[in-house]
């Protein structure tokens, strides 16, 4: 299987506030979706709290892709509770936004918001 690797600080410089920030992000994302199976997105354990950067950089995704192509596609590792939920929460809203523009993207009833994002892995 074909991962790519996308390590937030490097490819960010350490700029992680802005929307063009996360636009950043959201490029290169968009630049490995095509050729790779899986996008490994690792936080580098760095906190982030920008509701601006997470929904540049991941809730675009969602409104262009589906809830079980965002689950098969990518994956999150070192990343802080509070970035965790707070991209759940993101991902959840454009789900929802991309719901009601277009019906039959319709997510399920009942999400189950923590299983969206992958669990919290360290690599060594």
């Amino acid at each position: 299987m074909r991962v790519a690797e996308l390590n937030i600080e490097q490819v960010s410089g350490g700029k992680t506030v802005t929307r063009d920030d996360g636009g950043v992000i959201y490029q290169r994302i968009k630049a490995f979706w095509n050729d790779y199976e899986r996008i490994s997105v690792n936080f580098a354990n760095l906190l982030i709290a920008s509701v601006s950067f997470m929904d540049e950089a991941f809730g675009q995704l969602a409104l262009e892709h589906s809830e079980q192509e965002l689950r098969k596609k990518l994956e999150f590792a070192n990343m802080s509770r509070f970035d965790r939920a707070l991209l759940n929460d993101i991902i959840m809203s454009r789900i929802h936004e991309r719901s009601l523009k277009n019906p039959q993207h319709s997510p399920r009833k009942h999400i189950k918001v923590g299983v969206l994002i992958s669990k919290n892995r360290r690599k060594d």
